[in-house]
This record gives C-alpha cells, structure tokens and sequence, in this order.
C-alpha cells in the first residue's frame, strides 16, 4: 500500500515539474503546502521541501502524501531513519483510513 502512494507522490513530483514557478501557499490549505513541498522537491531544496511538507503535515496530521514526501525528503539527505520513520507513518495513516 505504502509503495502504491509513493509511486502516487511521484506522478505528482513530475505534474509538479511542467508547472512552472512554485504555487503560494495558502497558510490553512495542507495540499497547497504540499504541493510547494512538491515543487521544492523537483528543484532539489531539500530544506525549504522539509518546511512545506511538515506545514501540510502540522495542518493535517495523516496526510499521507506530505508524510511520503517527508521521507523522499530524508532520503534524498541521506537519513535512512527519518525516511523510515516517515514512510511507517504515512503507512499507518493508510491502515488507519482504510479502517473507516
């Protein structure tokens, strides 16, 4: 499950790179902050990605594309575990939406 949102994340990641310049974000909107993430991400800015991601993150705890983009994020930087640590989330995230 977790591999088919990844694999999601990065159709988005390519949708992303035939936008143009970065969206603003709207600061109650957690799909603009990712989508920023998104964008940060195809221009590798690791960090202003961390940023936009933890945002969608904070505004929606299971939001399960920001949390896989948080761990493209660390895997990019080189930390396996924070990658891990995201991609369980997000995984448990899914487990939890698919109970409802």
């Amino acid at each position: 499950m977790v591999l088919g949102v990844l694999m999601k994340d990065e159709k988005n990641l390519e949708k992303s790179s035939l936008r143009g310049p970065p969206v603003k974000p709207n600061p109650e909107d957690p799909a603009t902050w990712h989508q920023l993430g998104l964008d940060h991400l195809q221009r590798r800015e690791y960090v202003e990605a961390e940023k936009a991601f933890n945002q969608a993150v904070q505004l929606q705890p299971e939001y399960i594309d920001a949390l896989m983009g948080l761990a493209k994020v660390y895997e990019e930087l080189g930390d396996a575990v924070r990658a891990l640590h995201f991609k369980r989330k997000a995984q448990r995230a899914t487990f939890d939406n698919d109970k409802k």
